[in-house]
């Protein structure tokens, strides 16, 4: 490969890194997610659901629930003690995805449990200007699913995995919880602030 190449294959992969502006870990356990993260800002467990659709924005203070494909965006099926979507107007099969707007604006951490899915499927993470942050495949295709942001997250959209020749795979969510930032330790901002005054010092010296 020459210099060129070099050049070029450089800027591509540079491009790939840095395609999304918030930098995510993705955990496939509540242990390391819970070491993750600090204390817990609030939990949704979808219990004593209604078995029937009805507005997402009733299901909690926290978080405003919808489909963006359905015929009634607003709207989501509360069933089984579990939460998904309803309907499409887009997929074949009338299946479509989830999206969860968060009414707190520092959400940086978030967990939930997926099941009935027959397909992992992808979460999309947005800020509140709409942008694209991050988007990610959750780990497995049941089970625990935690995501940890750099840049708070406005809203979510989980968008189903597909089966071929079938269509959109339908799932559902339950324990839906976000968390708090780790504080960084006094000591660390100590060392941070000296360390800076060194620099600051070094440079001065150097006039």
């Amino acid at each position: 490969m020459n210099k060129i190449h070099l050049v070029l294959a450089s800027i591509v992969l540079g491009y790939s890194a840095n395609a999304y502006s918030a930098n995510v870990n993705v955990y496939d356990n509540a242990f390391n997610y819970n070491a993750a993260v600090g204390s817990e800002l609030f939990r949704i467990d979808f219990n004593d659901s209604p078995d029937t659709i009805v507005d997402g924005g009733t299901i909690s203070p926290h978080a405003i629930f919808g489909s963006p494909e359905a015929s009634d965006p607003a709207t989501v099926l509360w069933s089984s003690n579990a939460l998904t979507d309803a309907g499409s107007t887009v997929a074949s099969n009338l299946v479509g995805p989830l999206s969860i707007d968060f009414t707190d604006s520092s959400i940086f951490n978030f967990s939930l449990t997926f099941s009935s899915a027959g397909v992992q499927e992808t979460i999309e993470l947005y800020d509140d200007a709409d942008a694209l942050l991050a988007s990610v495949s959750s780990p497995n295709v049941n089970g625990f699913f935690g995501l940890t942001s750099d840049v708070a997250i406005d809203y979510v959209i989980i968008r189903n995995g597909i089966f071929p020749d079938v269509g959109n795979d339908r799932f559902f969510i339950d324990n839906l919880s976000a968390d708090a930032v780790v504080p960084v330790p006094a000591a660390v901002w100590l060392f941070s602030a000296g360390l800076a005054g060194l620099l600051g010092f070094a440079r001065r010296n150097k006039v």
